[in-house]
């Protein structure tokens, strides 16, 4: 999505505050159905500083696409990226000055939305592993026995990972304005409202790598879940070698197991 100034600017900072809601629609828009990642490559003209005609275009990358879970934070970090860069750029004293802004591209990768509910058979290549805790539960809320699997794995052991188990413990939640089936774009409100971070991987016909991982959060617990896709399908499930805070026998138990799937 290019965005291009309507009069010449060498203000990159006040022209990107300027459309500062306008990127904050367009990613908002796209976040209804996808999950989205992005970043800025702003294209900067400079000419000679002695007045001559000389003249190049430079070009200067944000960070990495990274997903867009608080737009306020998201875009401050990727502007103050490019601004350092422009400051980097003049403080080498390479006789260029900054004439104006050409444009902005927001650089967008789109990935499915995709939430969890009710329990299906995982794939035998997931069950063989006994890699993950899949609980069996009837209504939308396996998100939240996924995580309960992990925070009370000792006692879910013992009672075979029983939903109605797991059921007792669901009060622990802050679920203010949460709706199920989860989606992966609402998991960072459900992180800030019960201080959990959460990580999401993504199984779909093999392991295709994590799929939520909001870096800017801390939480008190971490907890690693599988989002297994299956025929359109999702249906989350507890990875408890992953889970920071998991007693060391659990690690043990699953280590070898995750890891051939990694494989």
């Amino acid at each position: 999505y290019d965005i291009t100034p309507s009069v010449n600017t060498n203000d990159l900072y006040r022209f990107m505050t300027d459309m500062y809601e306008l990127i904050e629609r367009v990613i908002e828009n796209l976040a209804n159905t996808y999950q989205v990642k992005a970043r800025f490559v702003a294209q900067i003209r400079y000419i000679r500083s002695d007045g001559s005609d000389d003249f190049f275009l430079a070009y200067f990358t944000s960070f990495a696409s990274e997903y867009v879970f608080d737009f306020d934070s998201w875009f401050h970090a990727h502007l103050n990226r490019l601004l350092s860069h422009l400051e980097t750029f003049a403080s080498k004293g390479s006789n260029w000055t900054l004439d104006k802004i050409v444009n902005v591209e927001l650089n967008m990768i789109l990935f499915p939305n995709g939430d969890g509910s009710c329990s299906f058979t995982l794939p035998s290549k997931l069950k063989n592993m006994h890699s993950v805790i899949n609980v069996k539960n009837s209504d939308d809320k396996c998100f939240l026995y996924a995580i309960l699997s992990i925070l009370y794995y000792e006692e879910a052991y013992k009672n075979n990972y029983r939903v109605t188990y797991l059921q007792e413990h669901l009060n622990m939640f802050n679920l203010n304005d949460i709706e199920f089936p989860m989606k992966i774009k609402d998991i960072p409100r459900f992180e800030r409202l019960n201080d959990i971070k959460i990580n999401v991987h993504i199984y779909e016909n093999g392991l295709k790598g994590i799929r939520y991982n909001n870096s800017r959060f801390i939480g008190k617990q971490t907890v690693n879940l599988l989002l297994v896709m299956h025929n359109g399908k999702g249906h989350y499930c507890g990875i408890p070698k992953l889970s920071r805070g998991c007693c060391m026998n659990v690690q043990r138990e699953f280590q070898p197991a995750f890891a051939r799937l990694l494989m």
